[in-house]
Parts: structure tokens; C-alpha cells; sequence
């Protein structure tokens, strides 16, 4: 059995690690790993090379954080199961077609991550009664420019502020297509 905190190293390298060690197991040659010192170099110089233009499109988004704000409605208490004093849990199970998600994604030129987030930031208007929405969203690394990103062992994640203005009058491709762009 293995154990590793997703701090040190987050999935996609662990698959890495695991394809490494069967390698070796099998006696076949494999590469070995870039220092994750490199990463951390290189994304230090990324983050100097675009700081104005986060700055910027922060600054354009800052007059929108004082809408971002509501209270949560708390939904009817039938519906709660006690867990703790204090604490309440609704489940809701219902099954998502993958491929269906996937099909309509490319249909409509997103990404099947921009239809959660969608559905995430639906959600929250709903529960907070607003229509601008700010929430901390999970990214891979793995898509990062540089050589080394799909080899890299090391925790290659984020988690970014999501700043949104939800138009109810906009269409659903049109919708969604402003939340690809915004993640």
C-alpha cells in the first residue's frame, strides 16, 4: 500500500509514478522525472511575465465583487438529515450521461468542464440570490506551456478565484460559452 498527501504529489502524477514503477518491475527502460525544482522555476517566470495582464483583467472584474454577495437561502428542512448539532447534509443522487455531456460540449464549442461549472454557478445564484457568483474552482497544471507539463511529477493543480455575471437573458451555448472563457 502507498500513501501520498495530494499536496506532494495530485493524480495524474501518481499515474506517472505507477507507470514508472511497473517499468522497472517489467525490466523495461523508462525516463527519469524532471527535478519538480524546474516546474517551480519556470512557473515563478510565468507568473512575472503576466502579472500586468492578470492585474488587468482583475481590475476590470473588481467592480463586480461587491454584487458578488447574498445570503445563503437554506432549503426547506424536510429535506436535512442531522449529522452534528449544527451541521445538516442533502443528498441528491441523480446520474449524468458522460458521453451526452461530452457530445454536447463539442456541439456547442466548450469544454464538459465549462458545463459543470455552469451547473455549479447555476446552483449558487440560485441558493444566494444573485446573480454574480464568486467560487474557488480546482485547475490542472497539466496544460501549462511548457515542455515539460505532461511529465512533471509534483502537484501541478490550483485553485483560482471564479468571478461571474450570469446574463439570464443570454442563450445556453452563449452562457456556457462565457464560462469557458472565464475558467
Amino acid at each position: 500500500m502507498w500513501t501520498v498527501h495530494h499536496a506532494l504529489v495530485d493524480g495524474f502524477s501518481a499515474s506517472l509514478i505507477f507507470q514508472k514503477v511497473d517499468a522497472a518491475l517489467e525490466g523495461r527502460p523508462f525516463e527519469s522525472s524532471l527535478p519538480f525544482t524546474i516546474a517551480a522555476r519556470d512557473m515563478e517566470q510565468l507568473r512575472r511575465e503576466t502579472r500586468t495582464e492578470i492585474q488587468e483583467h482583475w481590475s476590470d472584474r473588481e467592480p463586480l465583487i461587491p454584487d458578488a454577495c447574498g445570503d445563503i437561502a437554506s432549503p426547506n428542512a424536510s429535506l436535512l438529515s442531522p449529522r452534528q448539532p449544527g451541521h445538516a447534509q442533502i443528498s441528491v443522487y441523480e446520474s449524468v450521461d458522460r458521453a451526452k455531456v461530452v457530445e454536447y460540449a463539442c456541439a456547442v464549442n466548450v469544454t464538459p468542464a465549462a458545463i459543470f461549472n455552469a451547473a455549479w454557478i447555476l446552483l449558487l445564484t440560485t441558493y444566494t440570490n444573485s446573480d454574480t457568483i464568486v467560487y474557488g474552482s480546482v485547475f490542472s497544471g497539466r496544460n501549462l506551456p511548457f515542455s515539460w507539463a505532461d511529465t512533471m511529477i509534483g502537484p501541478l493543480i490550483q485553485t483560482l478565484p471564479v468571478l461571474v455575471r450570469v446574463d439570464r437573458s443570454s442563450s445556453t451555448e452563449k452562457f456556457l460559452q462565457q464560462i469557458h472563457r472565464e475558467i
